[in-house]
């Protein structure tokens, strides 16, 4: 019989984040005109193509709640992973005076309990539904903790105004005790504080990259796709936008250096339709002198084409998980300028490369795209070793025998 896993995103598809409210490929009308569907490249998605096509000994499901359902869609891939969507509701759940909000699918809930035997793999854990899923779900887990202290073992033991959020996330604390959880986690920070939590194992995993595809273009094609001057020095921010990863940041202070400097920046990305206008206000004069592109949302031949025109890779997140869009850029060994976040700084800093700047220590960043701009020489990871740590063979591989780990446990 095949292990069945079960891989849950608890956040429901961002319908508002995609241009013209587009359909894909994958879609449904619902009872009250509207529609939901399926674009299949979500996290979940692309490790479960990874690891279907290594055996076919899984069947995988995505799971997901989706506000706009009104019943349970389900669609099956060529490669048999199938991608559920569950209806689903947004709900307040209060801490003391303080709410806040959650979403919540008991269609989900119920169809995960109607399952007898599964692995049940959780991309997030300080969400509601997460927490419902694990209390009402009796089953082996595992779990991915994507920064310090994004568990409630120790987010527990902060000092916050609102004490009553500690109760609650004691009581997600007594939950996970009771069940046998293997935990992922991205920096050596965290592997310290695992150690003190009762599980079944862990492990440094992360998701991965195709290196058979990102590898070095032509850069004067490259930035002829972009209509970019050969030797104009280009940097690229690839990312979803959202104040967390401070795009506007890193936007005001190259308006600062525009008069002084010739460079194009390439902006790939999207995000909600508010927070999308404000950051291209900000840039309006750097659009208008075309020395920032927003490109919109890019994915495969047009994104590797992006990381080869690109001189340097900008990631300025206030926190991250490992970084994929970085590990893209290391593919294409494209030199990285990144905060020290997430994990990805490790790797810069056991091979000595990059620049690595505090998250907000502004002034810095300045100071080292300055250099940058003047000459100063940046070392390029070693990309047979990051080829090792992150192509996505090697990630499924150990997924894999994780998977197996999990399901044999009773």
């Amino acid at each position: 019989m095949k292990i069945k896993v079960l891989n849950i995103i608890q956040h429901p598809p961002a319908y508002k984040n995609y241009i013209n409210n587009s359909r894909p490929e994958i879609n449904w009308d619902t009872s009250d005109g509207n529609w939901v569907g399926i674009w299949g490249y979500d996290w979940p998605n692309l490790l479960g193509n990874e690891i279907l096509k290594l055996t076919n000994e899984f069947s995988y499901e995505v799971l997901q709640p989706d506000l706009r359902a009104d019943r349970i869609y389900s669609h099956k891939f060529e490669n048999g992973l199938i991608h559920k969507l569950f209806p689903a509701k947004e709900i307040k759940k209060f801490y003391g005076l303080k709410s806040e909000k959650h979403i919540y699918s008991s269609s989900l809930i119920n169809y995960v309990n109607s399952l007898p035997r599964k692995v049940i793999h959780l991309n997030h854990i300080n969400d509601y539904l997460t927490y419902a899923v694990l209390k009402n779900c009796k089953s082996n887990y595992l779990v991915q903790v994507h920064g310090k202290a994004q568990h409630p073992y120790f987010d527990r033991k902060n000092i916050r105004k609102n004490i009553l959020k500690n109760f609650y996330l004691n009581r997600v604390n007594n939950v996970l005790k009771k069940r046998k959880c293997y935990y992922l986690y991205q920096n050596s920070v965290i592997s310290k504080e695992l150690q003190r939590i009762k599980c079944i194992g862990y492990k440094r995993l992360s998701m991965g990259v195709d290196f058979g595809f990102y590898s070095k273009k032509d850069k004067i094609i490259s930035k002829n796709f972009f209509k970019l001057n050969s030797n104009i020095i280009t940097f690229l921010i690839a990312s979803r936008f959202d104040e967390n990863k401070q795009i506007d940041k890193i936007i005001t202070i190259l308006k600062t250096l525009a008069d002084r400097y010739n460079f194009a920046v390439l902006i790939a990305g999207s995000g909600e339709k508010e927070y999308d206008k404000y950051l291209k206000s900000l840039a309006q004069t750097l659009i208008s002198n075309k020395k920032i592109i927003f490109t919109g949302y890019l994915r495969d031949k047009e994104l590797l084409l992006a990381h080869s025109a690109a001189d340097l890779f900008i990631s300025c997140s206030v926190s991250e998980g490992f970084s994929v869009s970085i590990m893209k850029a290391i593919a294409c060994e494209t030199p990285i300028f990144s905060t020290k976040v997430g994990g990805i700084d490790e790797i810069l800093l056991e091979q000595d490369a990059g620049i690595l700047v505090d998250p907000f220590d502004y002034k810095q960043w300045e100071n080292e795209i300055v250099d940058f701009l003047n000459g100063k020489p940046i070392k390029i990871v070693n990309r047979k070793i990051a080829k090792n740590l992150f192509d996505w063979p090697n990630i499924a591989n150990e997924f894999i025998k994780i998977y197996y780990k999990i399901n044999s446990l009773k």
